[in-house]
């Protein structure tokens, strides 16, 4: 096996052919006896067959499948070099040294003596790559020439470093990917941040990051500033494998970069013309405890002066929860500089791989004017989407703050609120009190509208299930089996569960996850994209309309899944009916009456259904679902007018004994609403 074959394996090839997964293996299948077989496997790692990618592309150029012309252009951005693999700590050094070298050079020499030299020009003190391009020894060549490969594929040398640095954040261990954010709370800091800049009315301000190894936040600021504009930063000189990848990721998008001094007290010399942002614990030092990150703000505001700002992105836990001993005198000692100006919550998910983790934001500034006492703003976004109108508004929310008062009683927020300092110095559990919020924006028409349309669909009747009397027969009823034995027999199929990595579960992605908890109780829906399921979920299967979903633990459970499309989520796995007699609503129906100690599935007993009555009580069932379903809308309905009802009136929108102009007679031809047995007119809706 030679140094310069590109592997790839069968999710590599289906994003490379831009196909679902399922194709490539039925390609395999298919064309295996054929004139035009699928290539064969190079190696096998593990269970994973891996396969030159060179001959995929030929094979795919040779019989026209897949929906990608630019295949062979593409290569690279799917492979590794046989041997090795970007997960190896050296390779991946070695290839975000050279990405970084070729911005000097945009074509790289091909010996390997020129690249050491090129190197040495490069960085002749070693500060960013010349130790990692010379780690890769023998392989520097054949790296070299896939390095071309990766920039030709990403059109530059930056594009292709940010598609490793997205792989570096899915390696677990790795500093980095243990505090990567979510793009939402990057694209707040550096919103923030930028917006600090220009109110701060710094002609071309110097944008500081003190933690060491970060560079995330800097990256994201450098996309605001756009095409043909130039930001300066400043960060520190540390040795640490994060921290030389930063210089690196900020030379390759050619970002001026200035080094931080140290002021001899744990801390930096800011420049006068700094906005300091800093996420915090940073890729450096990714254990960071939260007295420790407190010291690591600490520092930063003695050391920037009083007119400066900051902005600071921590986990929620030091910056608005309850703190204890020496964390709460830091964050108290904090406090009392009046240089905390707002203090943000936001909301969970945004730390992959942490999903109920929260984190939060602090806004620095300086002090306010002696006219009155300090006040802080503070803001709760906990239950709040982080889309760019709420980015952009919480933005405009916290500069308006950092004005005198004036302006800012001018200014209506939407997200914060402004309370003296003293009390939130004063408090000992969370900074961050929700406040009461309206629970309605609406018009009282609009209110009167939503709930007079209710009010008609709950008129409609609900037609009754198609069901006919069942007629007694003589018949013997199915055997009864126990479901191991109909899993044997191949009258039933099981479906193994995935073992889904919680970091690629997504809300609001296409492919529908069932979980055990969706057996056992109403939770959330959850998905996965298409593309992260088929780059690292090759056996999935997808479930069947008709397939039973079904759980040991905690307690035996299952439905049927009408809609089918899904991926089952392990240990739930997924029975699929290959005989008439096994009917899924009933197979459901005996899994989840076994006892709740029953955990061998193999032995529990389940009925068959004789073969003449198989479609018949299926039909029945399936009519029995939508009934039931429609029954739920109406329950939904009801809810909804009783939410209409309250809104309206609470808000003092509704008159509930004003006349119904749409009831001018009652049933017997009187003018007017019904009459009750006291004659009291009754309830009509009206806005007012």
């Amino acid at each position: 096996m030679t140094v310069d074959v590109l592997h790839v394996s069968l999710p590599d090839v289906a994003l490379l052919a831009r196909v679902q997964r399922p194709p490539v293996s039925m390609w395999r299948r298919r064309f295996a006896g054929s004139g035009t077989p699928f290539p064969a496997p190079v190696h096998v790692r593990g269970t994973q067959p891996f396969f030159d990618g060179h001959a995929v592309v030929d094979w795919l150029e040779t019989t026209g499948l897949g929906r990608n012309p630019h295949a062979r252009d593409d290569l690279a951005a799917f492979a590794a070099l046989a041997g090795t693999g970007e997960d190896d700590d050296t390779v991946f050094a070695g290839l975000t040294a050279l990405l970084c070298l070729s911005s000097f050079d945009v074509r790289l020499p091909t010996d390997g003596d020129d690249l050491e030299d090129l190197a040495d020009d490069v960085d002749p003190d070693d500060e960013f790559l010349y130790s990692e391009v010379l780690g890769l020894g023998e392989r520097l060549e054949p790296m070299a020439r896939y390095t071309a490969l990766l920039i030709d594929a990403a059109g530059h040398a930056a594009a292709a470093f940010e598609s490793l640095m997205r792989r570096r954040t899915h390696r677990p261990g790795s500093g980095h990917a243990r505090t990567a954010v979510a793009t939402p709370a990057r694209n707040l800091v550096a919103d923030l941040a930028f917006a600090l800049g220009t109110h701060a009315e710094i002609a071309t301000p110097c944008y500081v990051d003190p933690t060491p190894g970060a560079s995330d936040l800097i990256v994201e600021l450098a996309r605001r500033a756009g095409e043909g504009a130039a930001i300066t930063v400043a960060t520190p000189d540390v040795d640490c494998i994060e921290g030389r990848l930063a210089r690196r990721r900020i030379r390759v998008h050619d970002i001026a970069r200035e080094p931080l001094v140290p002021d001899g007290h744990g801390g930096y010399v800011v420049p006068d013309d700094a906005v300091v942002l800093m996420q915090l614990p940073a890729p450096g030092r990714p254990d960071l405890p939260d007295v420790d990150l407190l010291q690591e703000i600490e520092n930063v505001v003695l050391g920037m002066e009083a007119a400066r700002c900051a902005v600071v992105l921590g986990p929620a836990s030091a910056l608005t929860d309850r703190v204890r001993g020496e964390a709460a005198l830091l964050r108290d000692g904090l406090l009392r500089t009046d240089r905390v100006r707002g203090v943000v919550r936001l909301p969970a998910g945004l730390l992959p791989t942490r999903s109920r983790a929260r984190l939060a934001l602090w806004c620095l500034g300086p002090p306010p004017p002696d006219t009155g006492e300090a006040r802080t703003l503070v803001a709760d976004l906990a239950d709040t989407a982080l889309d760019g109108t709420a980015i952009a508004e919480l933005v405009i929310d916290l500069v308006a703050g950092l004005r005198d008062a004036r302006p800012w009683r001018a200014h209506t927020a939407r997200f914060t609120r402004s309370v003296p300092t003293r009390i939130l110095r004063a408090e000992r559990d969370d900074l961050v009190v929700p406040r009461p919020v309206a629970r309605s924006t609406d018009t009282a028409a609009e209110l009167a509208e939503q709930a007079g349309a209710l009010r008609e669909q709950l008129a409609a009747p609900l037609p009754a299930p198609a069901v006919p009397q069942p007629a007694p027969r003589a018949a013997a009823r199915g055997p009864i089996v126990t479901l191991g034995t109909a899993v044997a027999e191949r009258d039933v199929e099981m479906l193994s569960g995935l073992r889904i990595d919680t970091a690629h579960l997504d809300p609001g992605a296409a492919v529908r996850v069932v979980r055990p908890a969706d057996l056992t109780g109403a939770t959330d829906r959850v998905g996965i994209d298409r593309l992260v399921l088929a780059a690292h979920y090759e056996s999935a299967r997808f479930t069947e309309p008709g397939d039973v979903v079904f759980t040991v633990s905690p307690r035996p459970a299952a439905v049927v899944d009408r809609d089918g499309g899904a991926v089952v989520a392990f240990p739930a796995r997924a029975l699929r009916s290959r005989s008439a007699a096994f009917v899924p609503h009933v197979l459901a129906a005996d899994i989840t009456a076994q006892p709740a100690t029953a955990k061998t599935w193999r032995a529990w007993s389940v009925r068959t259904v004789p073969a003449d009555q198989a479609e018949a009580l299926t039909g029945m069932l399936d009519d029995l679902d939508r009934h039931r379903r429609a029954l739920t809308d109406r329950i939904t309905q009801l809810d909804q007018l009783a939410a209409a009802l309250v809104a309206g009136t609470a808000a003092g929108a509704f008159d509930l004994h004003g006349k119904d102009p749409r009831a001018s007679t009652d049933q017997e031809g009187r003018p007017g609403g019904a009459v009750d047995d006291e004659g009291t007119q009754g309830h009509a809706l009206e806005g007012r």
